[in-house]
């Protein structure tokens, strides 16, 4: 993999990490539409670092109260869950289903075609919410139930075409969260799930070998992938403050609509 291979790689998963439009179908398409061969295991080990950085840096000012205070106490002082508690609730499903299945996931990303069609999906999971969601709460009137809820629409997303964003985020706003709040939750959770992907798939890395040969080559992915999903949570937290998810379903609709009559 050159230079401009891995930044454009790089480019797409920092900001479809972020953007509701799902970066695994991303990394899935691009690649078979370019020409290019897929990613490696490292490779993507190295970009889901550069997102999970740049979630790190936006957040800090979050994360941090939370692992020096909240991680002491179930509840705050008004009685409520700690978002903290929240956050982990909500990875318990994402991470049973992936141990799980595994093995019989894995073959959904080397078909361009399924994910298209799951990009289609993610469309109108997010067009539901705009239509059905309450919008009344504020994230940290989050609920166990709903945090439940929108660890199981995550768990959705180990499938490449569900956006991860995209369904977290709709299912924040089933859940009567405000689309911003809904957008905040859900990015505060990319934290845990996208660090524990990464180290659940550095065993594969290590069993593969040759990981120092291929860390060069993808450093200029994983430093724009942190730039470009900084930027991409910046802008949506600031957009779905004042708009609906409506341009993203569009969009889903139309790439993975186009996929599959071209193909």
């Amino acid at each position: 993999m050159n230079f401009w291979q891995s930044a454009i790689l790089g480019l797409i998963q920092g900001l479809t990490e972020f953007l509701p439009v799902s970066s695994s179908a991303h990394l899935v398409i691009a690649p078979h539409v370019l020409g290019w061969a897929q990613p490696s295991v490292f490779f993507d080990v190295v970009l889901h670092a550069g997102t999970l950085l740049a979630a790190i840096l936006y957040f800090r000012r979050d994360l941090a109260p939370m692992i020096t205070k909240q991680s002491r106490t179930l509840r705050d002082k008004d009685g409520r869950i700690n978002t903290l508690w929240l956050l982990l609730l909500a990875t318990i499903p994402a991470a049973g289903l992936g141990f799980i299945f595994k093995s019989g996931l894995e073959s959904y990303f080397d078909n361009p075609a399924a994910a298209a069609t799951l990009l289609i999906v993610t469309g109108f999971i997010m067009t539901a919410a705009d239509l059905l969601g309450r919008q009344k709460k504020k994230m940290e009137e989050t609920s166990p139930a709903a945090a439940l809820l929108i660890g199981a629409f995550q768990a959705l997303a180990i499938l490449p075409g569900i956006s991860r964003s995209g369904a977290t985020i709709s299912a924040g706003m089933f859940a009567g969260l405000k689309r911003e709040d809904a957008t905040r939750f859900a990015f505060l959770l990319s934290v845990p799930i996208i660090a524990g992907t990464a180290i659940y798939k550095t065993k594969d890395v290590i069993e593969a070998g040759g990981a120092a040969a291929q860390l060069l080559a993808s450093l200029p992915g994983a430093l724009v992938a942190a730039t470009a999903g900084y930027l991409a949570i910046r802008f949506m937290l600031k957009y779905l403050a004042g708009h609906r998810l409506t341009v993203f379903a569009v969009y889903c609709w139309a790439a993975g609509g186009l996929f599959l009559l071209t193909r």
